[in-house]
């Protein structure tokens, strides 16, 4: 079973080969990530998931050729092939005008929803193919009308929880602006038919997607009654919900406004830890010997490019004041100056084979960080990228939650340098970087907070920064790290002037709450409709 993430990876990295017409890239990283992986049922689907249709009919065809699941993937390649073709196949006429894979995919072509009338007798591979052919094409008046027949025609409860976890794989790639309220319809009748009240942590999921889902259709009037189904420990994330689609749509008092609800939700109902350090994370220990295998793999690679990378940020404290990576490192940072040749590293580092890329993070000049990990050891190295923006130069991190937090440098050249008996570089005034990085970097600080912290960060007080920081708290309440949020809050109280600063009132009863002194606090529904 391979994990969605994993899937997804999998399909970005061969769709950018593919749309490059770079052949030789695909067969290699196909051959790197072997045969049975790329032709499984989770790649492919997830190549529909993220509506790639050109890698869906590659993968198709290869694995008709290969002997995997011939008759699914020739009725994927046949429904794919006719609505890039614009005209039905004759495999697919010939399965009847009234068959639903028909009509599904004839309704697609004509770019139209036109209610349907197929066949009574309706396998379940054509109930699944119909409504995932629907779901591909965003098409989801029609899997509410396939869903209500399905239900009513009495299918096994097995295949209707497959239906329902083919609707909800797809709810994590959704980018479009897409029928979200027919959307939901969907997961709330099959919900309804397959989960029971006793089953606690999957009707918590399935509830969060459906209260997302919801608010994108803005379906208020029916929110409550999922959230208020929802578990204690659910009710924060939804509110991470709400606060994460205020951020898309660029609504910041909102996002803050949600951001802080969930901070006070959380104390309410979680007991303070004290301890400084997360026992399971204890265990996950970066191995010294993987990471240097990985950096000089990298390094190999982008010599032949006529790239030079070098050290930055914790890889370049490590080399100054340790001499080596540092102790509770978790990934390798190393620097590249120029954006613009980023298009060029990521076309070498995959057809290497030896590393793979989230492509999907490729956004020009707006790019400033992209991961690559290494396939053989699985360690991490963020690439971070350079530009020259006002005599300086600037890096930074392009956030999931939809905004960039970005970092200026007296810019420099680079020097040669031994680390970790690789030939490598660093900035040439090494302390002068680091200086501007961590300030007094001499000395260890375990509990220094970079994003928050940082002597470089360019916007100190701002948007960008009190964003940031409600940011890092959620995680610190989410990790436990409560010893965190007294630093946290006291960074934050340097800009208490800053019209995105914290409620004091907040500040206080978070800084009280971990010193376990008791505060009053609005009720949940409060909290949760405020």
């Amino acid at each position: 079973m391979i994990k969605s993430e994993e899937a997804n990876e999998y399909v970005a990295t061969l769709n950018y080969h593919l749309r490059n017409n770079d052949i030789e890239s695909v067969e290699n990283y196909l051959l790197a990530i072997g045969l049975d992986r790329a032709l499984s049922y989770e790649v492919i689907d997830a190549a529909r998931c993220i509506n790639y249709p050109e890698l869906v009919i590659l993968l198709t065809t290869l694995a008709i050729s290969n002997d995997h699941h011939v008759n699914q993937n020739r009725l994927i390649l046949t429904s794919y092939q006719s609505i890039i073709e614009k005209k039905l196949k004759p495999e697919l006429q010939a399965l009847g005008m009234r068959n639903i894979i028909t009509q599904t995919v004839n309704n697609i072509i004509k770019g139209s929803s036109n209610k349907v009338s197929f066949n009574k007798q309706v396998s379940f591979l054509e109930w699944a193919e119909g409504i995932t052919l629907a779901a591909d094409h965003y098409k989801f008046d029609l899997c509410f009308e396939y869903v209500t027949k399905m239900i009513s025609s009495e299918l096994p409860l097995h295949e209707i929880k497959f239906i329902l976890q083919i609707l909800t794989s797809r709810h994590a790639n959704i980018n479009a602006e897409i029928d979200w309220k027919n959307y939901a319809r969907c997961i709330m009748a099959l919900t309804r038919v397959t989960h029971s009240s006793n089953e606690n942590n999957q009707n918590n999921a399935l509830n969060i997607i459906i209260c997302e889902a919801l608010l994108y259709g803005n379906m208020f009037d029916k929110i409550d009654q999922y959230a208020n189904d929802l578990t204690e420990s659910a009710h924060d994330q939804f509110l991470l919900i709400k606060s994460k689609k205020a951020l898309k749509e660029q609504n910041y008092d909102e996002a803050f406004k949600r951001l802080d609800a969930y901070c006070h939700y959380y104390i309410l109902h979680n007991n303070p830890n004290k301890g400084n350090i997360n026992k399971k994370e204890q265990k996950d220990e970066f191995n010294l010997n993987d990471a240097q295998k990985a950096l000089l793999e990298l390094n190999e690679v982008l010599i032949q490019i006529q790239q030079t990378p070098f050290l930055v940020s914790g890889t370049l404290l490590g080399y100054a004041r340790e001499k080596d990576f540092l102790s509770h490192d978790k990934d390798i940072d190393i620097g590249i100056i120029g954006w613009e040749n980023q298009f060029n590293i990521i076309q070498a580092l995959i057809g290497s084979g030896k590393f793979s890329i989230p492509v999907s993070l490729i956004n020009g000049n707006k790019t400033y960080i992209i991961p690559a990990q290494h396939l053989d050891t699985g360690i991490t190295i963020d690439i971070f990228y350079y530009h020259f923006e006002n005599n300086l130069l600037v890096t930074g991190l392009n956030s999931e939650w939809h905004y960039i937090q970005r970092f200026g440098f007296t810019p420099f050249s680079l020097s040669p340098c031994k680390f970790i008996g690789i030939d490598f570089h660093v900035p040439s005034d090494v302390d002068l970087n680091l200086t501007e990085n961590y300030g007094n970097w001499r000395i260890p600080d375990p509990d220094y907070i970079t994003h928050l912290e940082s002597p470089s960060m360019l916007d100190k007080g701002g948007l960008v920064h009190f964003l940031t920081s409600r940011l890092i708290l959620v995680k610190a309440l989410n990790d436990k790290k409560h010893h965190k949020i007294n630093r946290i809050i006291d960074v934050m109280k340097k800009y208490s002037h800053s019209p995105y600063s914290m409620d004091p009132i907040l500040e206080k009863q978070m800084m009280d709450w971990y010193e376990c002194q008791p505060h009053k606090a609005k009720t949940i529904h409060d909290l949760i409709e405020a």
